[in-house]
């Protein structure tokens, strides 16, 4: 069964850019806050904090849980940070100077243990409180391997190239080409080196046979540099 230093590892495999990382994670421990048994008991529901302002700007909340006797809401932070790393004041001083009016709450869950010696000192006297979650604290009763197969289903698609069009140089090759096989059914492509002999003799090819692949029949090569293509 898989726990949650698989899923976060999983993540970070798919997702290496720390932003993207961060969306993902947020929207995981949406669900967590949602079906987790401690939290589904103590919140009646879970937002993003623009569903629950009806948009408006980041003012460092992810999430918006409301309380499950009516009395208020909790406003949740996510810190999707390498376990290695170290949260510091600034951090969290979005979060902690525009929360401290609106909400009954305040949550912060991360993914390194590592705080400051300052941000916990800074952290303790707060009104409303605040609460800290590490990875040990949440999920008992979430189904990780469940959570697994959702972060695969999402798994980013491999981005392609995008197909370029031919050269100046290039143009002019094909041209050679197309009148030369007006005339011959074989001759040579003579490029120089780093000009685009591949790309110039698949266009061509597509344009003889229609897309496919194409190789080269042979290949002399003059002081390591290929030369000519048959």
């Amino acid at each position: 069964m898989a726990g949650f230093e698989e899923v976060y590892a999983r993540l970070c495999e798919l997702h290496p850019n720390p932003q993207e990382r961060g969306r993902r994670f947020e929207r995981i421990m949406a669900d967590v806050f949602r079906t987790d048994p401690v939290f589904a008991e103590r919140y009646a529901g879970v937002q993003s904090y623009g569903e629950w302002a009806g948009g408006g700007g980041d003012i460092g909340v992810d999430l918006v849980a409301e309380l499950a006797d009516g009395e208020g809401f909790a406003a949740i932070q996510v810190k999707c940070y390498d376990p290695g790393a170290t949260l510091r004041e600034h951090d969290l001083a979005t979060f902690l100077a525009n929360t401290n009016a609106k909400f009954t709450e305040r949550v912060i869950v991360s993914t390194t243990p590592n705080w400051s010696a300052n941000l916990l000192r800074l952290i303790e006297n707060q009104r409303p409180p605040v609460q800290r979650l590490y990875l040990s604290d949440i999920g008992t009763g979430i189904d990780w391997d469940a959570c697994l197969e959702r972060i695969e289903e999402q798994r980013p698609p491999v981005a392609m190239r995008p197909s370029r069009g031919a050269m100046e140089h290039q143009v002019a090759a094909l041209e050679d080409l197309r009148a030369g096989f007006a005339e011959q059914d074989r001759g040579k492509l003579i490029m120089a080196c780093g000009t685009g002999k591949t790309f110039t003799s698949l266009r061509a090819a597509e344009e003889q046979a229609g897309a496919g692949v194409a190789v080269p029949n042979g290949i002399r090569q003059t002081a390591g540099c290929p030369e000519e293509a048959r």
